[in-house]
């Protein structure tokens, strides 16, 4: 297996930009930034315009694909939502769901691999959490180079670290100050917070299994 691409300093973060999307990752990448974090699901994001502003930066020749860090997520579906804004068959197996959500992002993305596909949410049920995982395993080397996680919690980053094959590379978590004296702040129940202030649970597992950190 290829050795994966150095994961960059500072990640440009393309949620919430909607109609502006395109513009501003242009605007980052020919600012210098040279890694993305994405998703297909868009509820937050506009991952195809995330692929047009990265075509319309490199079009200037300063960069190309290999010099680009590219992360994008697979999204559960999450009850309430409408499944319309997830790239997959919300009915299909989860292994489908993963290889449709996938196959959309490449698309997307205007690329032939992802750098590092993260699972963008847990499963209620850590069973359905680690069969996820198994079929992300399966896409890894050839459409993606390296896995993680989001939003999870440390029980769940152990069990999951525990059954894989193919070692999380990734988490990204909310890291906060609002966290410090009330672990579990009132945020909106489909935002995720830390157990722990400042989630230093995760963060220590993650230096101890050279687990990168990426806080949010």
């Amino acid at each position: 297996m290829a050795e994966p691409r150095t994961i960059p300093d500072i990640i440009y973060g393309t949620a919430f930009k909607f109609d502006q999307t395109a513009r501003l990752v242009e605007a980052a990448l020919k600012a210098g930034f040279r890694g993305i974090d994405t998703a297909g699901s868009r509820h937050a994001y506009r991952e195809a315009l995330v692929g047009e502003g990265i075509a319309a930066a490199m079009a200037s020749g300063d960069f190309s694909r290999e010099d680009l860090y590219l992360q994008t997520k697979f999204s559960p579906l999450k009850e309430g939502r409408d499944p319309a804004n997830y790239p997959y068959d919300t009915t299909a197996s989860i292994p489908d769901q993963i290889e449709q959500s996938v196959a959309a992002s490449l698309l997307n993305l205007k690329t032939d691999h992802i750098d590092c596909l993260i699972l963008h949410s847990l499963y209620p049920k850590i069973e359905d959490t680690i069969l996820a995982w198994q079929a992300m395993e399966k896409l890894v080397p050839s459409r993606v180079h390296s896995l993680g996680l989001s939003n999870v919690d440390f029980d769940s980053l152990q069990k999951v670290y525990d059954s894989a094959t193919i070692k999380p590379r990734v988490v990204q978590n909310r890291f906060t100050e609002d966290t410090v004296d009330s672990p579990t702040p009132n945020f909106p129940n489909d935002l995720p917070y830390p157990v722990v202030p400042f989630d230093r649970d995760v963060r220590d597992y993650c230096k101890r299994h050279d687990i990168v950190y990426t806080p949010w």
